[in-house]
């Protein structure tokens, strides 16, 4: 892998707006008629428990390797965030992995920056089962335990 810059600044692009809804209920019935939600559930069911061994990544992609060797790919494609989960291929790592430096992200409409080290993400979850993939209007979470919290769980956005 080449070398990454250390502070880069990523602009951020404003995506639509979340929908708002009266209830929690309402809002977990909404997220049931997603259309990538049954995959995420039938992802969850035939990958929970599978242990987070390494990840690499780039600016619109994401791949997360399971000890199984099975590799879970995101990538952003036409303003939504797709993944796919099948056996790792011997076409290598592309990118940053753990030990990149932390990038900034510049979020628009006077939100301002914010510094994220996605390395130390991935650090603080290797060893880890996936618990859960769940999708939404504003992207996809990979629920992992955080071995640095009290409570021994923490969510995960990989974006």
């Amino acid at each position: 892998m080449g070398e990454i810059p250390a502070n880069r600044i990523i602009p951020v692009e404003a995506c639509r707006s979340a929908r708002a809804y009266p209830t929690v209920e309402a809002a977990i019935e909404a997220a049931k008629r997603h259309p990538h939600f049954r995959q995420a559930e039938a992802d969850t069911a035939t990958h929970a428990g599978a242990i987070l061994q390494d990840a690499w990544w780039t600016d619109e992609e994401f791949w997360i390797l399971f000890a199984d060797k099975s590799v879970m790919h995101l990538q952003a494609v036409d303003r939504e965030v797709r993944w796919d989960l099948a056996v790792l291929r011997n076409d290598g790592k592309k990118g940053e992995s753990i030990g990149s430096c932390p990038v900034t992200y510049q979020w628009p409409r006077g939100i301002g920056e914010r510094v994220e080290d996605r390395s130390e993400l991935i650090k603080q979850r290797l060893g880890c089962a996936l618990e859960k993939i769940f999708v939404g209007d504003l992207g996809v979470w990979v629920y992992f335990p955080h071995l640095g919290t009290r409570r021994g769980r923490q969510r995960t956005r990989l974006r």
